[in-house]
C-alpha cells in the first residue's frame, strides 16, 4: 500500500514537471526570452522567440508587369552578398494575392535550404525568376497606357482620329512594355493627353517620336 501510494506520488511529481517545461514545436535556436527560470508565466503569454534555420524564407516585392508570370512552384536563384554571392537555388511558395497600391508591386515568397546554418535572419539577398519567354509582341511606351473600367487601352493615332485599342500588358523594360491586341509594330500611339481622350475624337499631330 505504502509502496502503491509512493509511485503515486512521484507520477503526479513527474506530472507537474511536464506541466512546468515549455517545448518548442520545432528544433530552433532561442534568439530572444521574455521570462527567466522560475518566474510565473499568464496562458498564451510569450516565453521566447525561437527560430528555425534549416529552411530560410526570403519576401520578395514584384512588380505587377512581372508578377503575373510567375507560379507557385517555380524555380528561382538567391544572391546573398554577404555570403559571396554565389547562386542559391529555391522555388516559389507563395504568391500573395493583395500587392502594395503605393509602389505597385506584389510579395512573394522563395524558400530555400540553410543547411549550414551560414544564413541568418534578416540578412539581404537578391532573388532571380525564370519567366517563359514570351511571344513577339508589340512594344509601346508606358506612357501610351490609359487605365480605364474595361482594362487598359492604347489610342492610336489614324487618319486624324483617335482609335482605342484594348490591351494585354507584358514585361516591361527601360520604359515600355509589351502589348497584344489590335495594333501593330509602326502604329503611331498617343503618349501625351491621352487620358483625356475619346474614341473617334478629333486629333492633330504636332510632333512625333520613334
Amino acid at each position: 500500500y505504502e509502496l502503491a501510494r509512493a509511485r503515486a506520488k512521484l507520477n503526479g511529481l513527474k506530472a507537474q514537471v511536464d506541466n512546468l517545461s515549455i517545448r518548442a514545436p520545432f528544433p530552433g535556436h532561442i534568439i530572444q526570452t521574455f521570462t527567466s527560470v522560475g518566474q510565473w508565466v499568464s496562458r498564451g503569454g510569450d516565453i521566447a522567440r525561437v527560430i528555425y534555420t534549416d529552411t530560410v524564407r526570403v519576401y520578395v516585392n514584384v512588380s505587377e508587369q512581372h508578377v503575373s508570370h510567375l507560379q507557385l512552384g517555380a524555380e528561382a536563384e538567391l544572391f546573398v552578398d554577404a555570403l559571396g554571392g554565389a547562386p542559391v537555388k529555391g522555388r516559389i511558395i507563395a504568391i500573395l494575392a493583395e500587392g502594395y497600391q503605393e509602389s505597385r508591386t506584389f510579395p512573394v515568397v522563395v524558400e530555400t535550404g540553410n543547411p549550414d546554418g551560414m544564413m541568418r535572419s534578416n540578412m539581404s539577398a537578391r532573388v532571380q525568376f525564370r519567366i517563359a519567354k514570351e511571344p513577339e509582341s508589340v512594344l509601346v511606351h508606358k506612357d501610351a497606357l490609359v487605365s480605364g473600367p474595361m482594362g487598359q487601352v492604347v489610342y492610336l493615332a489614324r487618319d486624324g482620329k483617335a482609335i482605342s485599342r484594348p490591351v494585354q500588358t507584358g514585361l516591361a523594360h527601360q520604359g515600355f512594355v509589351a502589348v497584344s491586341g489590335d495594333l501593330q509594330a509602326g502604329d503611331l500611339a498617343v503618349v501625351r493627353g491621352n487620358e483625356r481622350l475619346r474614341d473617334g475624337q478629333d486629333i492633330r499631330i504636332i510632333r512625333k517620336h520613334q
